[in-house]
């Protein structure tokens, strides 16, 4: 049976060899990859992961090869990005916590986060949150994006996440032990 990959992409930028990387490997193994963004608009990658001239100020040399280059247009101009599922559609919206029923809206949005766990556990094996500068807009502090991972980690199912989508484990918590998931855990970012 084919593993089955959960891929969030920010609908604000993502970097093209974060989603071209881990992407060419899922398709050489014979993974299904299912993309994700908050709204379900389509993702776009960032103009400079498409340009091998482009410098990076930090480093002062181009970050994106030719060969690279060429693979991030390449997707960008198919349809295989066209029609993300939507986060927002698929995740509850936890209750405002002085609604005048939020007892009554709490036990609602636990019992769809119960149904969105089992989903995801029938349906995907790993998720995976690509970066670029887009995450920290629409999904380092999307609540919606952080249920997901929390659901995969309490399934005990891989979780991963690249360069800024790094910053989405980091606010990922607990509600009741407000401890982030990488508590204890060492971690790379850029």
């Amino acid at each position: 049976m084919s593993k089955r990959i959960l891929i969030i992409l920010s609908e604000y930028g993502y970097w093209g060899e974060e989603l071209i990387g881990p992407l060419e490997q899922f398709d050489n193994e014979g993974y299904i990859v299912t993309f994700a963004t908050p709204t379900g608009k389509r993702p776009v990658a960032l103009t400079p992961s498409m340009d091998p001239d482009f410098v990076d100020p930090p480093l002062g040399r181009p970050v994106t090869s030719p060969e690279m280059a060429a693979k991030v247009k390449a997707i960008e101009a198919s349809d295989r990005l066209d029609n993300p599922i939507s986060i927002h559609e698929l995740v509850p919206e936890r209750p405002y916590r002085s609604s005048h029923n939020y007892l009554r809206e709490q036990e609602a949005y636990f019992k769809a986060i119960d149904a969105l766990t089992e989903h995801l556990d029938e349906t995907y094996d790993a998720v995976l949150v690509v970066g670029g500068s887009g995450p920290i807009v629409d999904l380092a502090n999307n609540q919606r994006v952080h249920d997901i991972l929390l659901a995969f980690y309490r399934l005990d199912k891989l979780v991963g996440a690249e360069c800024y989508g790094v910053a989405c484990l980091a606010f990922a918590r607990d509600q009741e032990y407000r401890q982030s998931i990488i508590k204890g855990k060492h971690v790379t970012g850029h």
